[in-house]
């Protein structure tokens, strides 16, 4: 990178941290346990809010029983939105914004996953922004310390951290992705009820639960986190270590769905505060042009990107490894190594792959070129990679060779 282009770079980065430290994610408030569902309507009272758009993800009918059940009891009107793609897509969003309206609602309830979720976030960023659409709306801190209509987020797939995420991606008419990220767009309130999770969507359950990690350890590695960002990643990393395995596996103990729903919750809120990096920007240029897993995909990308990082993240996985108590002695570079090795565990058990097997030079580069774009626009990351460095980690990810 020229002389030029470095101080550009540092220019427009320290402009970005001082909007991060600036804007912190909205405070969450946040209801967990068994049957924590049949707090909503308490909370909704609570807050005075009077009629909620409620928000049904795909196959989440028999789920939202439960929802519609405590709202009617406690004689709360509410309007009902089931037509979710299986993507989160622009159409659907502005489709939820122009139902919230029609009915007369002042709240989101949104039962689902994180496609579910993105969706009903970006439905929110236009309903405080009417005058723009989500184009406009895309990349960091475009809502301009709107106020967004509240949203009550009840995940069913345990892991993206969407829940907390201050980001909504969305797909245009043209598939190409839509990131709106904004301190606003983290939802207002969160129920955490284990009792709602699917346990028997194992890819869903191991995409998410990569997603989650993926959140974690690269804020954990972003230069724009604080203390606090690096204790809520190591926290949820582990609790990710901790309940992962057994959910996806058997479903888990009462306990165990909890705590995998801790984890997602803390590794949104550290992404939402540090911001991602290179690892996550290509995990998305790639499911979004080959229609891959986000699991499949992360699973081969996260360790590698990691020790493509080298010494440049060495000192921060250490930190990340003794916060989430996997390794207290040895020397900075064993506990990173330790943590790393971990990951690879986790991956191999929930029986990810570890490549991605074969892609033509074309699209290659230019999935490189979309993330490295997009990474160096809005993210600091331990080392500096432009487009080539890019398409080197994804050559190794499709081919299986060595960096």
């Amino acid at each position: 990178m020229s002389a030029v282009n470095s101080a550009f770079r540092n220019t427009k980065q320290a402009f970005l941290r001082l909007a991060r430290d600036t804007r912190k994610p909205v405070r969450q408030t946040v209801e967990a346990g068994p049957g924590a569902v049949f707090s909503l309507a308490q909370l909704l009272r609570s807050n005075r809010l009077k009629k909620p758009l409620l928000v049904i993800g795909r196959e989440e009918f028999d789920r939202s029983e439960r929802i519609t059940r405590t709202l009617e009891e406690s004689d709360f009107q509410y309007a009902f939105w089931g037509r979710l793609s299986k993507t989160p897509t622009e159409e659907d969003a502005e489709s939820i914004r122009l139902a919230w309206i029609s009915e007369i609602c002042d709240c989101f309830v949104v039962l689902g996953d994180a496609a579910a979720l993105n969706t009903v976030k970006a439905a929110a960023a236009r309903a405080a922004c009417r005058d723009r659409s989500l184009s406009r709306l895309a990349g960091y801190g475009k809502l301009r310390m709107r106020h967004l209509p509240p949203v009550i987020a009840i995940p069913t797939i345990a892991g993206s951290g969407a829940e907390s995420f201050c980001r909504a991606e969305v797909l245009d008419g043209q598939g190409s992705v839509l990131a709106i990220e904004d301190p606003a767009l983290s939802p207002a309130f969160v129920i955490l009820d284990p009792e709602l999770l699917d346990d028997n969507d194992r890819p869903s359950m191991s995409s998410a639960i990569m997603e989650g990690v993926c959140l974690a350890v690269e804020a954990g590695l972003s230069g724009f986190g604080d203390d606090t960002a690096v204790a809520l990643a190591g926290d949820a990393l582990r609790d990710f270590l901790a309940a992962a395995i057994p959910c996806w596996n058997s479903g888990g103990t009462s306990e165990e769905r909890e705590t995998l729903l801790n984890a997602s919750l803390l590794a949104g809120q550290a992404a939402s505060r540090a911001g991602t990096g290179y690892i996550r920007a290509l995990c998305d240029a790639v499911i979004h042009r080959t229609g891959t897993s986000f699991g499949e995909v992360c699973g081969v990308l996260l360790p590698l990107g990691l020790v493509k990082y080298g010494n440049h993240a060495t000192e921060d996985l250490a930190a990340l490894a003794e916060r989430a108590g996997i390794a207290q002695g040895g020397t900075r570079q064993e506990r990173a190594e330790l943590l790393i090795s971990l990951i690879r565990q986790m991956i191999f058990r929930m029986g990810l792959p570890d490549s991605l097997g074969m892609l033509n030079s074309g699209q290659l580069g230019d999935m490189a070129a979309t993330a490295a774009a997009a990474a160096n626009e809005a993210c600091d990351c331990p080392d500096y990679w432009d487009t080539e460095q890019c398409a080197q980690l994804l050559r190794r990810a499709f081919v299986n060779r060595e960096i």
